[in-house]
């Protein structure tokens, strides 16, 4: 983050440098949490889906902040990571105590990562990387699976949590051993008209968020 002037006030540099030198660390976060999602993401599914949603609301706010520029100055800088703060739990709040539409927004993930994973699939099969079809396919998912989720509730959270579960539990071992480029790589390189190929270490990565969404639906 840079000052009016030019000089720089914070830098997340090194912070963004050790994330990306020690990829483990966050391989090792998504599979733990993936984990408790499998197991355990309908008992605390209130409470992961709070957190969620603060830590939703306080990105959100912080990005479209530095999109305006109104983090230029140190006193800007406190007062809206405040105001993030403060935004972030009442989002987190509304999320706990509203539980239908937790429910749905949980489905909503569900239908991104199945969206996701299903153009995966078929880029791994045809070759046919063209962006459309991820951006058709995530938001049918989105719609679809968070319509279906609000409507049926219960019947669709064990199903969607054990997906969320198993993709993150999938995506942590990406990070560990590679060959699996992310969302973002993706849609980046598809975006500047380059060709995607994904490696046979897609095929095991894929059998595992199969194995283990299943898994975590019928446990």
């Amino acid at each position: 983050m840079e000052h009016a002037e030019g000089c720089e006030v914070l830098s997340f540099k090194g912070f963004v440098k050790f994330m990306d030198e020690n990829a483990w660390l966050s391989g090792t976060i998504l599979v733990v949490l993936g984990i408790v999602m499998v197991f355990f993401g309908r008992v605390f599914f209130q409470y992961i889906m709070a957190a969620t949603g603060t830590l939703a609301g306080f990105c959100a706010i912080m990005y479209l902040t530095s999109l305006f520029g109104w983090l230029g100055a140190t006193w800007s800088l406190i007062v809206w990571i405040i105001l993030a703060v403060v935004i972030g739990a009442a989002c987190g709040f509304f999320t706990y105590k509203m539980l239908p539409i937790s429910i749905g927004l949980l489905g909503a993930a569900g239908g991104f990562v199945g969206g996701a994973a299903l153009f995966s699939l078929i880029l791994s099969i045809s070759g046919y990387d063209e962006l459309w079809l991820l951006i058709v396919l995530i938001i049918i998912g989105l719609l679809g699976f968070g319509l279906l989720a609000y409507k049926f509730r219960y019947m669709f959270l064990s199903l969607t949590s054990s997906i969320v579960g198993g993709y993150m539990f999938m995506r942590g071992l990406t990070f560990w051993f590679g060959h699996y480029p992310s969302e973002g790589e993706m849609f980046s390189m598809m975006t500047n008209g380059q060709h995607l190929e994904l490696e046979w270490q897609f095929w095991l990565y894929f059998a595992c968020f199969v194995v283990t969404s299943i898994f975590g639906f019928v446990w």
